[in-house]
């Protein structure tokens, strides 16, 4: 398990911008994306992801609390776009858990396979409750990222990501 905790006043605001590149917080997503001959010559490509999945509070709250993060966020993965990836190596699943303590910070623990580094943000999506998250996963040699933007609502996620490769490793 890995586990990255982040203070909520510090990741309600921040990009999840902790490698050296144009990624983070809100990128655009599918249909956002520059077109292949404007990227930076290092990504060889950039694949679109689509999310679905379901969100299990930890406990109860009620939509004048706003966003409450805190729970099971269980993605599936589709690759909506492969873009000009040949391969597109990510899980058809990812589950994240997390967990606010007495001081609101936040921490997000996943299962993973292989070294990755996590990087995240959760935000309020709107007044009712419902939040919007930022799963970046780095792998371990700094030849991949993949980012996962779910959005969730009333318990069901839905949302859209997307991974990219590098011809030489971002760490």
């Amino acid at each position: 398990m890995k586990k990255q905790t982040l203070g909520s006043s510090v990741m309600l605001a921040m990009c999840a911008a902790a490698l050296p590149l144009a990624v983070g917080c809100d990128t655009g997503g599918v249909g956002g994306d520059p077109p292949m001959d404007d990227l930076p010559e290092y990504i060889d490509c950039i694949a679109d992801l689509s999310l679905t999945g379901t969100f299990a509070p930890s406990g109860a709250s009620a939509p004048e609390d706003g966003c409450v993060p805190d729970g099971t966020w269980t993605l599936a993965v589709a690759v909506a776009d492969p873009g000009t990836c040949e391969d597109v190596p990510v899980e058809t699943s990812y589950e994240f858990v997390v967990v606010r303590d007495g001081n609101d910070t936040l921490s997000a623990t996943y299962a993973q396979q292989g070294e990755q580094d996590l990087y995240f943000s959760v935000s309020s999506n709107s007044n009712n409750g419902d939040c919007k998250a930022n799963f970046e996963l780095g792998a371990a040699d700094g030849l991949s990222l993949t980012i996962l933007r779910p959005i969730e609502v009333d318990g069901v996620i839905g949302g859209a990501g997307e991974y990219e490769h590098y011809s030489e490793p971002q760490l």
